[in-house]
């Protein structure tokens, strides 16, 4: 599961001078699964919604 979207850990703001911060984005998200044959190096994944 990939997920897109932003958050923030960690802020430093002044005493009494915290500001807004604008995030953009939604809480959306892909989901993928791979695999990879180590012999020829042959990849095959597969994406969707659920």
């Amino acid at each position: 599961m990939i997920r897109a979207y932003q958050s923030l850990q960690y802020n430093w703001f002044p005493v009494g001078q915290q500001r807004k911060v604008p995030m953009y984005g939604r809480h959306e998200g892909a989901k993928l699964f791979g695999v990879l044959n180590y012999e020829t190096g042959y990849v095959l994944y597969r994406d969707g919604e659920r």
